[in-house]
């Protein structure tokens, strides 16, 4: 029995099933299992409690516990060796019961199961790993045969692919991923070159059609004979950095489109000046290519007299201390010069300026606005002084021919002094005239415009253009039958005429032909872009034209600028073209110049049409002293003019109040004789302008008339020199005539 035991490979034990639980039997591989001898275990009552290790405790069973159930559970726990090392056992116990079921024995087996557990904690740890690495939630890992079927995946790698399983993926086929069949080929074919792809990007199809980008490390399986048998790898999305990169040469692409079709010249050059980059307006205004003006440097496209100017310039901004703003001039590759203003900063790489970048815009069209609003404002400033110059002239003008009249009235037939005083009188409508071209040219003359027919105002001056132009001139009517009417002052659209028929005139010095047309047109949008400013719709045109010396186009661009002459010394002022445009803009119209050398000159001036009927045009003749009695109330401040009208309208009868003041208008006017039946007043007042006033006298005397005299306009008067049809008129300088008979017509109007 003995011997049959020490073969066991295990402690076989019993003890009593009661209390103290003496161990009536022991034997086995006690001492090749503890290292302890047979007689060691059982001089020591607790022997097994105290070489039990302490953490597994809880799964030894107590005696008690054993003997309440019915058929005890094996269990395993560690026991520690004679040498100190702990040695894992499994224990198996079974009770010994009489007939009457009482428990009488225990009885049990102790086996070493160390190696069993080392090869199960093992295999157990090769498990974790493998789930840890196959489990990757991140790492998408597969096995796949050259079939397109996934032999093996884990659930990242069906997530990646938009599958909500592992099972799910393992029935799909790995076509259903690529847009084509022939691209899942070509990663196949790559497999076979290569064996093994390192950062393989694709962009795959998920499950539900969205796109996926991947990045993965794939390796072919091969057979003994070369084949490709299967392929094993794991896969990132890589959706997130493809977007970003897809966004990136988006942001690459609109700048580029941005910088390429900038209205303004980008460029940029390194520290030697050389071009680096450059846009398509850099092309445009340079003349160069892109590619060529890569090979150059800034000297190619700057004068020699500005490329150190322009070095320097920037080599002070690489510095820190220089403007970014300034203007240059270009080269073209044609040699055109150009001005453009040049915003430039500098491009640092690790804090070191590696080049600069610039903006240049090409400020030609800037400069040449600002040298017309230069323009402008000299023609206002002039307007202003011939303003001013032409009504004080106008108020002496009125003195001298005034009372140039009256001497020769009285002068008799024949005498020398009748002779002296035509002379003044000529030279008075002489100066009269000059004065109507400097307040026309300052937009200050009074305009009184009616709808005229421009045929009948034509072939009424016939006879006068003829005797200007001289016989050497062929004059040529070409009037269209039925033109339509314009809105414009009569007289000052027969000065427009002379003043371009004697310009031609001058253009054909050996003579030539001179054509004065008209015609109705409908302006169009192409037609609008012709003439400037001209709006859409229909139109009247006047026309003068000649086949003389023509223009250059410097002198054109000059021609309507005040003082500007190409006649000689004396035969000229300057004023008469520029008198021609102030007037066209007064009616609202506007002029086209096309000129040629050698050619000929054609004058076209537009009038919106008007579809009122024209106004009859009858000519006072008064007689010499229309008289009359009734009240006038005279208000002018320059006493000379004051006291020639106040003369004049006491010789004819009338009761005149004459004062210089507008203050003492009120005044005087209540304290009349009688109530006042006419104001004659000066539009231009100190302290307070002939509207007021009239205004003020009016409120008070319902029946009172007024009469407006000046020598120049005034918005209080008038909108931009045109009169309103309502108010009464008389511009200076007037004759005692002119003076009756517009007071008298005025008196016998309706109020």
């Amino acid at each position: 029995m003995a011997s049959i035991l020490a073969a066991v490979p295990a402690i076989v034990y019993a003890f009593e099933a009661k209390p103290p639980y003496r161990v009536t039997f022991l034997g086995g591989a006690i001492e090749s299992q503890l290292g302890y001898t047979r007689a060691e275990v059982l001089a020591d009552p607790c022997f097994w409690i105290g070489h039990v290790h302490p953490d597994d405790m809880r799964l030894l069973p107590t005696p008690q516990e054993l003997l309440q159930v019915a058929v005890p559970r094996p269990s395993e726990y560690r026991v520690r060796h004679k040498n100190g090392s702990y040695r894992w056992v499994r224990d198996d116990v079974s009770i010994v019961r009489d007939a009457d079921g009482t428990p009488l024995e225990v009885v049990g087996s102790r086996s070493d199961v160390t190696d069993r557990r080392q090869v199960e904690d093992a295999l157990r740890l090769s498990e974790d790993r493998y789930e840890a690495l196959f489990g990757d939630d991140l790492a998408g890992i597969f096995l796949s045969s050259v079939d397109g079927r996934l032999v093996a995946c884990n659930i990242a790698y069906a997530r990646i692919c938009g599958f909500e399983s592992i099972d799910e993926a393992m029935d799909a086929h790995l076509e259903v991923l690529y847009d084509t069949v022939e691209d899942r080929q070509q990663l196949l074919q790559e497999v076979r070159t290569h064996k093994r792809l390192a950062a393989y990007r694709a962009r795959l199809r998920r499950r539900d059609g969205s796109p996926v980008h991947i990045v993965a490390n794939i390796v072919g399986i091969f057979g003994a004979e070369g084949q490709l048998n299967a392929m094993k790898g794991y896969l990132f999305d890589d959706s997130a950095r493809a977007a970003a990169e897809e966004d990136r040469r988006q942001s690459e692409h609109q700048y580029r489109e941005l910088f390429d079709n900038a209205y303004d010249v980008v460029f940029t050059i390194d520290r030697e000046f050389r071009f680096t980059s450059v846009n398509r307006a850099g092309e445009v205004l340079s003349g160069y290519t892109r590619d060529e003006a890569l090979g150059l440097t800034i000297d190619a496209v700057l004068p020699a007299d500005e490329q150190v100017r322009v070095r320097y310039l920037l080599a002070e901004l690489a510095e820190g201390r220089g403007a970014a703003l300034f203007e240059v001039q270009l080269l073209t590759r044609g040699g055109r010069r150009v001005p453009p203003e040049l915003s430039a900063r500098p491009l640092s790489r690790d804090g070191q300026v590696i080049g600069f970048q610039a903006i240049a815009r090409d400020v030609s069209e800037r400069q040449h606005l600002e040298a017309q609003v230069r323009q402008a404002q000299k023609l206002e400033s002039v307007g202003r002084l011939a303003a001013g110059v032409a009504h004080d002239f106008n108020n002496l003008l009125t003195v001298i021919n005034g009372y140039a009249e009256l001497l020769a009235v009285d002068a008799a037939p024949g005498v020398a002094a009748a002779a002296d005083l035509r002379q003044i009188a000529e030279a008075g409508r002489r100066a009269a005239g000059l004065t109507r071209q400097l307040l026309a040219f300052s937009r200050r003359r009074v305009v009184s415009p009616t709808v005229i027919d421009l045929n009948a105002v034509v072939t009424g001056m016939q006879v006068m253009i003829g005797r200007l132009i001289g016989e050497d001139v062929e004059l040529r009517l070409v009037l269209q039958p039925g033109v339509h009417r314009v809105l414009a002052d009569q007289g000052l659209v027969e000065q427009v005429l002379m003043n371009l028929v004697v310009n031609a005139r001058d253009a054909m010095p050996k003579g030539g032909r001179l054509t004065v047309r008209t015609r109705s047109v409908t302006v169009d949008d192409g037609l609008a872009r012709t003439v400037p400013a001209v709006a859409v719709g229909r139109v009247v045109v006047l026309s003068v034209a000649d086949n003389g010396m023509g223009m250059t186009d410097a002198t054109r661009e000059r021609i309507f600028e005040p003082l500007f002459t190409t006649k000689d010394e004396g035969k000229g002022t300057g004023l008469g073209l520029s008198t021609v445009l102030e007037i066209v803009k007064q009616s609202n119209g506007r002029i086209c110049v096309n000129s040629k050398v050698g050619v000929g000159t054609v004058f076209e001036l537009y009038f919106p049409e008007s579809t009122d009927a024209v106004h009859d045009q009858v000519r006072f003749a008064p007689p010499r002293t229309p008289a009359g009695h009734e009240t006038i109330l005279l208000v002018e401040d320059d006493e000379h003019v004051r006291d020639f009208a106040a003369r004049i309208l006491r010789q004819a009868g009338y009761h005149v109040i004459s004062i210089a003041a507008p203050a003492e208008a009120g005044q005087r006017a209540s304290t009349a004789d009688g109530p006042i039946d006419l104001l004659l007043t000066d539009v231009v007042l100190p302290g307070i302008d002939g509207r007021t006033l009239a205004d003020q006298l009016c409120a008070g005397n319902a029946a009172l008339r007024v009469l407006f005299v000046s020598g120049y306009t005034s918005d209080t008067v008038s909108e931009h020199g045109v009169l309103e049809q309502a108010l009464n008129f008389l511009g200076k300088p007037f004759s005692a005539n002119t003076l009756l008979a517009k007071v008298r017509a005025v008196l016998d109007s309706a109020p």
